[in-house]
């Protein structure tokens, strides 16, 4: 399978604790496959990043540079895996990645918690549903900003 296809099949990327509470990473795929990787999220999105045919570096300091920041942008992958940052834990420990990273063509609909002040993200396919801490309103805008990256590199 080319690299290309690997990454327009991914969903999502969490980071997880294993039983020893080690980081690893948790991945969710398209056809609604789990798969646990013994890397922390960081560690697992270095390698992933290879994968893509696009020069992933470049296209997230373009994007920092337009958006004037540098934290929670999305990573632009692919045309079709545009991966956006959602808080979905609280880390127990130094060093413990709080943000997990969701495809923007995987997120079905995003709903607002009922009793979190966080969102739920239902994924489209896999029908996994993501509780995050992000608020909702922060949600929408960091779909909408990674549309923006979609048409500013991707020409959609």
């Amino acid at each position: 399978m080319s690299s290309l296809l690997l990454l327009d099949k991914l969903s999502a990327a969490l980071p997880s604790y294993d039983t020893n509470g080690a980081n690893i990473t948790s991945t969710i795929w398209s056809d609604g496959t789990h798969k646990t990787h013994d890397q922390s999220l960081k560690n697992w999105l270095h390698e992933i990043k290879m994968h893509s045919p696009y020069n992933v570096n470049l296209l997230k300091t373009k994007t920092e540079n337009f958006f004037a920041r540098k934290q929670l942008l999305p990573i632009p992958l692919s045309p079709n895996c545009i991966l956006i940052p959602f808080k979905v834990r609280r880390p127990i420990g130094e060093n413990d990645g709080a943000y997990g990273y969701i495809a923007l063509d995987s997120i079905e609909t995003i709903e607002e918690a009922a009793i979190t002040s966080g969102a739920t993200i239902i994924l489209k396919n896999s029908r996994n549903i993501i509780p995050v801490l992000t608020k909702y309103d922060k949600c929408k805008q960091h779909v909408a900003i990674a549309n923006v990256v979609r048409n500013q590199y991707f020409d959609f």
